[in-house]
This record gives structure tokens, C-alpha cells and sequence, in this order.
């Protein structure tokens, strides 16, 4: 995954002459993100943490299956959407995403955000029948399964663009400086030179690893 990143944010892919383009970049970083977190975070906090369970695999190669199929065809899917086209095998992809995603966001932050998330679901494809100022023009499910699931809106939206391409950096050169013993020297930097003063280097503490 880092190796990944690195080599497609540097543009090492490009001067390799192979051309990745946004979307497909997106669903490459979707693809690593669920399988790390359903092959690493355990269903519950009583399950076992030293193997992984027949049943996660089975969840981790259905929710890389999107990704996968738009990482390999995202051609044929932006001219089907250019002319207002999904298709039912789409439409099944795409449900059984958002479905794992919820599920992989309840394992990684909780039941807050899933459930919120649902709910905003259930409000975009039923808003037509909400009263007051709460009255929508509602979707119906192949519109939004188009919107949120084959397109750069969704799940393959701003925020995720942010995280394949800044957010992910900053992750990989944190852990390389954890791993190369940088934050220790940093830490021990500014101890040496303002660790007298009273509040010097905001009072950091002694690093631990």
C-alpha cells in the first residue's frame, strides 16, 4: 500500500509509462483501505486477534470487488454514466460496498458514524415523503447508487481524494520517522536546547519507545 502511494504520488507510475488516472487511483486506495481494515480489525472486542476468521476473508474480497472492477474499467463505466447507464451487476457492486464500508467504519470509529450515514441514505432515497421543511425530492436507488458508488462524488469524493494523495503521505513519512527513530531525536533535539526553560519545548515527554 505504501510502496503503492509513494510510487504514484512521486509520478514514478507515469515515467514507467503506466498511466493511472484520478478515479482508478481512488479505488486503489478504497481497495487497500477495507482489506486492511477487515483482514486487521476484528468484528468485535471478545474476538480472537491472532487469526483471521473465515468470514472476514470472505467480507474482504467482497467489498475489494468494486474497487477492483472500477480500477479495471473505469473507462466503460464513465461513458455508461456520461449517458446515464448502470448496470445491475453496478448496482449490486455498489450496494454491497457502501454496506461493507459502514460495516468497516463500525470496526475502525464505532457505531456513530455508520449510523449516521445510514440515516443520511435513507433520507436522500425517502425524502419525498418527509414533511415540512424536511421535504426532498428523493432519488431513487440507481441514481444514487451512481452518484455514491461509480463516480468522484460518494465514496470516491473530495475526502478520499485528500486522504490517497496528502493525508496518506503524511501517515507513511510519520511511521518512517517512528521506525527510523526520528521522533526520538526530534524530542531529544528540543529537550537539549529549550528543555531548561520553564515551558520550553511544550513541555514535551520522554518518548517512550
Amino acid at each position: 500500500m505504501s510502496l503503492y502511494h509513494i510510487l504514484y504520488i512521486s509520478g514514478a507510475f507515469f515515467r514507467m509509462h503506466i498511466y493511472i488516472t484520478h478515479l482508478p487511483h481512488l479505488a486503489a486506495h478504497v481497495f487497500f483501505v477495507l482489506a486492511l481494515v477487515f483482514l486487521t480489525i476484528p468484528p468485535t472486542k471478545k474476538a480472537a486477534r491472532n487469526k483471521i476468521p473465515w468470514y472476514d476473508v470472505v467480507l474482504t474480497l467482497m467489498a475489494v470487488a468494486q474497487p477492483v472492477y472500477l480500477f479495471f474499467t473505469f473507462e466503460t463505466v464513465e461513458e455508461n454514466l456520461a449517458r446515464g447507464i448502470l448496470t445491475p451487476y453496478q448496482l449490486l457492486l455498489t450496494i454491497i460496498t457502501v454496506v461493507l464500508i459502514l460495516e468497516a467504519t463500525r470496526r475502525a470509529v464505532g457505531l456513530a458514524m455508520p449510523i449516521l450515514a445510514f440515516c443520511f441514505i435513507l433520507y436522500a432515497l425517502f425524502s419525498n415523503h418527509f414533511p415540512g421543511f424536511l421535504l426532498g425530492i428523493g432519488y431513487n436507488i440507481w441514481d444514487l447508487a451512481r452518484y455514491i458508488g461509480m463516480w468522484t462524488d460518494g465514496i470516491y469524493g473530495s475526502l478520499t481524494s485528500i486522504a490517497a494523495t496528502i493525508v496518506i503521505m503524511f501517515i507513511i513519512f510519520a511511521q518512517f520517522l517512528i521506525v527510523s527513530g526520528g521522533t526520538r531525536f526530534f524530542t531529544n533535539l528540543a529537550l537539549s536546547l529549550l528543555g531548561h526553560v520553564r515551558g520550553g519545548p511544550a513541555k514535551p515527554l520522554k518518548p517512550q519507545c
